[in-house]
């Protein structure tokens, strides 16, 4: 805080900090990033899930089986988030776990088909919630948004050294080096250790 000339804090100066922080667009769409999410949340609860299962679902459904170990990497979050999250979507019968074949030590995880039947319902909800909250936008600057979020996201993560594959940002190896792609077809399990992606 700035000190006025009688020795008194003066908290108009940190408003004028938080002012010319709050007119950035990237603060702006922080703040929009907070609201969407609550919003999200809201829609999640009416499906009986919890902010952050539905990524752990639509990468199963994405990937096929994968490796327990690599869920946090892949979606950027913390092993006890994942655990938490897992036992909760294992208890739901939203998914199930097996032991890797080609290494006994590896937990890999994949939809049931209850866990398929949630992700059809969370697309469903995903749809409906981008047309709700999308009405009051015209298809012009709607499109425009797409856009710009689109490069935007990809000007962040190049800044921050980092490359966006499969729809997450994981950390670049390589400025050069593109993810390559794994196949789904087999029921091995994606693994970040393998190179999968």
């Amino acid at each position: 805080m700035k000190v006025t000339g009688n020795g008194l804090l003066d908290p108009t100066a940190d408003r004028e900090v938080l002012t010319l922080v709050q007119d950035t667009l990237l603060y702006q769409l922080a703040q929009a990033g907070k609201a969407q999410r609550v919003y999200i949340a809201t829609k999640l609860r009416e499906i009986d899930l919890h902010p952050g299962q539905d990524a752990v679902l639509m990468l199963l459904k994405d990937k096929g089986s994968v490796c327990l170990s690599d869920v946090g990497l892949l979606l950027a979050i913390q092993p006890p988030t994942v655990t938490k999250m897992t036992v909760r979507l294992e208890r739901g019968g939203y998914l199930s776990r097996r032991t890797s074949p080609q290494d006994q030590r590896k937990c890999l995880i994949e939809l049931t088909e209850k866990g398929e039947d949630k992700v059809s319902e969370l697309e469903d909800l995903w749809r409906r919630a981008d047309e709700e909250a999308m009405r009051a936008v015209s298809p012009t600057v709607r499109a425009f948004l797409g856009e710009a979020l689109s490069d935007l996201e990809s000007v962040l993560y190049r800044k921050a050294g980092r490359w966006k594959a499969s729809g997450k940002e994981t950390p670049r190896a390589s400025p050069k080096r593109e993810p390559a792609r794994a196949e789904h077809n087999d029921n091995s399990g994606v693994s970040l250790r393998e190179g999968a992606l």
